[in-house]
Order: C-alpha cells, then sequence, then structure tokens
C-alpha cells in the first residue's frame, strides 16, 4: 500500500513540475481520490478477510464437536463394550497360549538335549 501511495506522490510531483495550475489541481484532486478508494478497498478487504476467518473458525469448532461426540458416542456403546472385552480376553488367551508353547518346547528341547547326553555317553 505504501509503495501505491510513494508512486502516486511521485507522479504527483512530476505532473506538477509540468502541468498548469489547473491540471495540477485536477491530478492532486484524483491522487486523492485514488488514495481514498485504495484505503476504503483495503479496509473492505480486511473486513471481508475477518469475517471469512471468523466462519472457518466456527466450523472448524462444530466439526470438532461433532466428532467427539460421535467419538464418545462410540466409546460408550455398549456392543463396543462388548466387543473390547472379548477382544482382551481373546488376547489373555493367546498370551496364555503362547506361554504354555514355549514351557513345552523349553521342556522338549531338554528333553532331547538329555538323550543326546546320554546316547553320547
Amino acid at each position: 500500500m505504501r509503495s501505491i501511495v510513494v508512486a502516486s506522490i511521485l507522479g504527483l510531483a512530476i505532473a506538477v513540475t509540468a502541468c498548469s495550475r489547473a491540471e495540477q489541481q485536477q491530478t492532486e484532486a484524483d491522487t486523492r481520490q485514488a488514495g481514498n478508494e485504495l484505503q476504503a478497498n483495503a479496509a473492505e478487504a480486511g473486513d471481508k478477510l475477518e469475517v471469512g476467518a471468523k466462519d472457518v473458525g466456527a466450523d472448524v469448532k462444530e466439526g470438532a464437536q461433532k466428532a467427539g461426540a460421535e467419538i464418545k458416542d462410540v466409546a460408550n456403546d455398549p456392543d463396543v463394550k462388548a466387543a473390547a472385552g472379548e477382544v482382551k480376553d481373546a488376547f489373555k488367551s493367546l498370551g496364555t497360549a503362547v506361554k504354555d508353547a514355549g514351557r513345552e518346547t523349553k521342556e522338549g528341547a531338554q528333553d532331547a538335549g538329555a538323550k543326546a547326553k546320554d546316547a553320547a555317553n
């Protein structure tokens, strides 16, 4: 915005040195009007940007609230809680089975090692 004002002033200065008094006055009036229009347009653009930003912020807030409510509903759903309990039980059973399999493998390896040692003697 400042560069436009500076350019306008420089243009005015150049025009003033080469123009008659009436032309100088007209140029000054035109320059003032252009500056006023530029200022008004900048203010309007700023207002529109502020309103747009507020609208976007409100939309984001509303969307986040809806998503939060939906997540809460899903988390509190009895079917989801039942499924979570079943998954927990399944993992517990899996852990027990893996532990038992590891114990049996260890015992089998010890037996095989003992038999190999006996056979070597």
